[in-house]
């Protein structure tokens, strides 16, 4: 009888601990729910908004390299090079993706090959009024003979690209390039024309410690005109009246417009 009373009193023992132990384990969390209202009902303003997207922002510098072939020597320059700099934004920190304008990483060939003839004639025959006495027609065989091409002269264009990339680290803790430089090299992966999508797929090597931040891509088909947009990035006067050209700009307007490019 002893027994049977003790084997009772044990199992209402357990049985109010498990029962306890349910409250308490699904139980509403009154200390999260119950935030302030000011809290709770906070709305990102724009300015949130920049904050949160520019550290994914990067500033973008292309060179394209060209060497010329001396017609007369028969012997290849040293490089000559066009820069030209642009805006992206990480899409992927895990991969390291950043889209850009496909013009930031894109060049008119043969605009090209015509400015480092040009360049090279004037460096290497200019100096001495040599070419002063040249006519149209000696300029349009200098154009249309002399070769120019990219390292190896291998390639089948008249460079050779490079693209680095760099983040605002004054805003956001950012991985940086070799020993003291802030430049990341990148690799092209795709891009279109400017006739097209102009759109250009960048990717970089995301670096141990240093995370990557990144932007959400949106819909485009949910703009419609009038509504507000905010532009972060690096346009060609950003660095006028700076000694950072590092420091992105901020703008605000209003979608003006929509165009149909390549059935998009």
């Amino acid at each position: 009888m002893r027994k049977n009373f003790f084997k009772a009193l044990i199992f209402v023992v357990v049985f109010t601990l498990i029962s306890a132990f349910g409250t308490m384990l699904f139980a509403e969390d009154t200390s999260s729910s119950q935030l302030p209202a000011d809290v709770a009902n906070y709305e990102l303003t724009a300015a949130d908004k920049v904050l949160i997207v520019e550290p994914s922002v990067c500033f973008i510098t292309s060179i394209f390299y060209g060497y010329i072939l001396d017609p007369w020597t028969n012997i290849w320059s040293d490089y000559y090079y066009e820069a030209f700099n642009g805006t992206g934004f990480v899409v992927n920190p895990e991969t390291g993706t950043i889209v850009t304008a496909g013009h930031v990483i894109d060049i008119d060939a043969a605009q090209f090959k015509y400015d480092l003839i040009d360049a090279y004639l004037y460096d290497t025959y200019g100096v001495n009024g040599e070419l002063d006495a040249w006519t149209d027609a000696d300029w349009n065989w200098a154009y249309e003979n002399i070769k120019v091409e990219g390292a190896g002269h291998q390639t089948t264009t008249p460079y050779d690209l490079e693209v680095y990339v760099q983040f605002n680290t004054a805003t956001a803790s950012q991985p940086e390039g070799p020993g003291n430089s802030s430049y990341l090299r990148a690799e092209v992966i795709s891009k279109s024309p400017f006739d097209q999508r102009d759109v250009g797929i960048l990717r970089i090597t995301p670096q141990t410690g240093r995370a990557l931040s990144s932007s959400i891509i949106g819909d485009s088909s949910m703009i419609e005109i009038q509504d507000p947009v905010t532009v972060i990035g690096y346009p060609w006067t950003s660095d006028i009246g700076q000694d950072n050209t590092l420091n992105p700009t901020v703008t605000n307007g209003n979608v003006s417009g929509k165009q149909m490019v390549s059935g998009t």
